[in-house]
C-alpha cells in the first residue's frame, strides 16, 4: 500500500510518500553465507542460553518452553564460550566449552532395521555435543528465511512558492527534494525486502538471465540516497 501526502502552510509545501508492505518472507543467502562460520551476531543472538541448566533440569525446561525453542523454528542450545552457555565437548581430543545441540527428536538405529526416535534434550543425549563452529543448520532454510514486511519513506519534498505581480512570469517554486529517507523492517537483519531476488548471468544450459523473487544473494548494496533542488516556473 502507498500513502501520498501533502501538507501546506502559508508558501510553504511539504510532500513524502510511503511505502508499507505486510506478509511474505524471504530467503536471505548472504546470511546464510555469511553466518555459516558462526560469526554472524544475528545467530550469536539467536542461540539458547540453557543458563547453567544441565541433565533432567535442562531437558524439562526445553519441554516447558516447547513452542519457543522446539516447534518454532530451527534452534541451537549453547554456544562459543562458557558465557553463551556452551558446553563440554572434546571432538578435538582437547576439552573446551563450545558445545551445543539441536533440541528435538532425532533418529537412530533401533539394531533390527528400523527406526527409533530419541528425544534429544540435552540429558543422556543421543548425539554428542556439536562444536560452534559447526553449528549452523546449513541443510535447513528457516535460519536463513525473514519476514518482508517493512515501510519505507520512499520521497520528500519541501517547496516554497514565490508569486510574481507583474510581467510574464506569474510564479516560482523552488524545492528541495530526497528519497531512500528511512526503511523500518520486521526482520531486523539489515535486509531491504524489497531487493530479495537474485539476479544471475545465463549458465550452461539455461538462457538469458534467471530472475529469482525472494532470494536475495548479494543483494545488499547500500541505498543511494539523492538530494535535489527544483525550480518550477509559470508564465
Amino acid at each position: 500500500m502507498g500513502l501520498q501526502n501533502s501538507v501546506t502552510f502559508k508558501r510553504f509545501a511539504l510532500n513524502f510518500t510511503i511505502d508499507w508492505r505486510n506478509g511474505g518472507q524471504f530467503i536471505s543467502q548472504t546470511q546464510r553465507y555469511m553466518a555459516e562460520d558462526g560469526n554472524s551476531q544475528l545467530w550469536l543472538d539467536n542461540l539458547i542460553n540453557p543458563g547453567g541448566r544441565t541433565g533432567a533440569e535442562l531437558a524439562a525446561w526445553l519441554v516447558e518452553n516447547e513452542d519457543k525453542y522446539i516447534k518454532n523454528g530451527f534452534h541451537v542450545v549453547g554456544g562459543p564460550t562458557a558465557e553463551y552457555g556452551g558446553f563440554d565437548e572434546n571432538y578435538s581430543g582437547v576439552y573446551v566449552n563450545d558445545g551445543t545441540f539441536v533440541p528435538g527428536v532425532v533418529a537412530v538405529d533401533d539394531g533390527n532395521g528400523g527406526v527409533d526416535y530419541i528425544p534429544n534434550l540435552g540429558n543422556n543425549n543421543p548425539l554428542p555435543y556439536a562444536p560452534y563452529v559447526v553449528s549452523y543448520a546449513w541443510g535447513f532454510a528457516k535460519p536463513s528465511m525473514f519476514d518482508a514486511d517493512f515501510i519505507k519513506l520512499r520521497e520528500i519534498s519541501l517547496s516554497y512558492q514565490i508569486p510574481f505581480k507583474s510581467g510574464a512570469l506569474k510564479n516560482m517554486a523552488v524545492s528541495i527534494y530526497s528519497r531512500n529517507i528511512m526503511l523500518w523492517t520486521k526482520n531486523k537483519a539489515g535486509l531491504d525486502p524489497e531487493r530479495a531476488f537474485q539476479a544471475e548471468s545465463s549458465s550452461e544450459g539455461k538462457r538469458g538471465t534467471q530472475f529469482k523473487q525472494g532470494i536475495e544473494r548479494y543483494n545488499l548494496e547500500p541505498w543511494v540516497i539523492p538530494i535535489g533542488f527544483k525550480v518550477d516556473l509559470t508564465f
